[in-house]
């Protein structure tokens, strides 16, 4: 008879498409099908997708040791909502059997199934904003993404910031959501986006407070010796929300002018988005006039700015014509 208890585990074969999407799921953490649609370059191959990210989650949802861990975020108004799925148990194992786990940071999927709906639903659209960044410049030559930082990259080691507040020195740590270096190919000339979701779940207090923070770290020396650089620009994602995206345009301004700051105003953008119809404008996201400065309630409607000049390559980016399902 032969001992099967202590027998190593059945070699896993994926596809070379799987293995894209599991190590998606490990860099980006939070991803839905027309996320890994849109990575595997098949927007309008939503059922294949499906399938492939079904039997790498074990063909239905909870099922834990596989590749990767799926579960439904379910609606607030009841129902079953869309499929999240993050990385499994077995895609640690596999990541350490390649010795390609460096800077990959774990979360039981377990745990993350347990999450809030809001703080799921925040994740999921850093998540699809990075994957935009990555498919603009991959779309378009003119540019390349040379890195991108996620909060979970960032959290283990993260840099402080001092500052004072209501009249006491503070400090704190100081994380983004997540941090895009984008280069301009024909020049090398680098923009570092520093990029914040925003679901409405912060009241003034809190949202000034990280921004006394966040201003007092790209003002600093210790924002260029930890990410490599001193350009930044702030920018602010409102999640289908543009009245709240003026509102932080004004706590913004009011900050910068309390703190004799406002030539610093430039650093900082604002826009709303809309997270299921992220991929259908990625060109506009980018290269069109679409973000805010901070500014007072008299300047509400004051011209917007682009991130970056239309590429010369390509007028039309990745993704604008696409049609997929969140599901």
């Amino acid at each position: 008879m032969i001992d099967v208890s202590h027998s190593p585990p059945e070699p896993v074969i994926v596809s070379a498409q799987q293995e894209r999407i599991i190590r998606a799921c490990c860099q980006y953490q939070w991803l839905t099908i027309p996320d890994m649609a849109m990575i595997l370059g098949l927007p309008t191959s939503g059922n294949y997708v499906r399938r492939l990210a079904a039997s790498l989650a074990g063909k239905r949802d909870g099922v834990p040791g596989q590749l990767l861990f799926r579960f439904a975020l379910n609606q607030r108004s009841g129902g079953g909502g869309p499929r999240v799925f993050v990385p499994g148990e077995a895609s640690r194992d596999l990541l350490r059997q390649e010795q390609d786990t460096d800077g990959f940071v774990w979360h039981s999927p377990s745990t993350m199934q347990r999450y809030s709906h809001s703080f799921v639903c925040h994740n999921l659209a850093v998540s699809r904003l990075c994957i935009c960044a990555a498919l603009f410049c991959r779309d378009n030559p003119s540019y390349y993404l040379v890195e991108t930082r996620l909060s979970s990259d960032i959290a283990p080691t993260p840099p402080r910031a001092s500052f004072t507040l209501d009249g006491k020195p503070t400090t704190s740590i100081v994380i983004p959501d997540s941090w895009l270096f984008i280069e301009r190919v024909a020049d090398g000339e680098g923009t570092a986006l520093w990029c914040e979701i925003d679901n409405a779940t912060t009241y003034r207090q809190a949202f000034t407070r990280r921004l006394s923070a966040r201003l007092a770290l790209i003002t600093s020396e210790a924002y260029a010796e930890f990410f490599g650089t001193d350009a930044v620009v702030l920018c602010y994602a409102v999640l289908s929300n543009e009245s709240r995206m003026h509102t932080l345009r004004y706590w913004t301004w009011d900050l910068l002018v309390r703190a004799e700051r406002e030539q610093l105003a430039s650093r900082f953008l604002f826009t709303t988005i809309e997270y299921t119809k992220l991929y259908e404008h990625i060109q506009t996201l980018f290269t069109k006039p679409v973000w805010a400065l901070p500014a007072d309630r008299s300047q509400e409607d004051a011209p917007k700015v682009a991130l970056f000049p239309p590429p010369q390559d390509k007028e039309a980016s990745h993704g604008t014509s696409a049609q997929t399902s969140d599901e």
